[in-house]
């Protein structure tokens, strides 16, 4: 009977604690979030206009995406 009570102290301590950290990091997650901005990458290059940083940005997103990665590049290339 002892080794149960036992079993279930820790059983709720652990849960407790569990959503004590959950509740804690989510705190956290949205509070920065909130108060830190989000930098875009500058150019390291003076050439490098404002639209080959958002085409740069497109080639990046569409990399799990094989299809729309290749036209992309083709577009790049060809100028289209």
């Amino acid at each position: 009977m002892v080794e149960r009570l036992k079993q279930a102290d820790i059983n709720s301590a652990k849960i407790s604690l569990d959503s004590m950290y959950e509740k804690l990091k989510t705190s956290l997650c949205t509070s920065t979030q909130e108060i830190i901005p989000i930098q875009k990458e500058a150019a390291k290059q003076k050439w490098m206009t404002p639209r080959i940083m958002e085409m740069m940005e497109e080639r990046r997103e569409a990399k799990g995406n094989e299809g729309k990665y290749q036209a992309l590049d083709q577009a790049e290339m060809y100028g289209s």
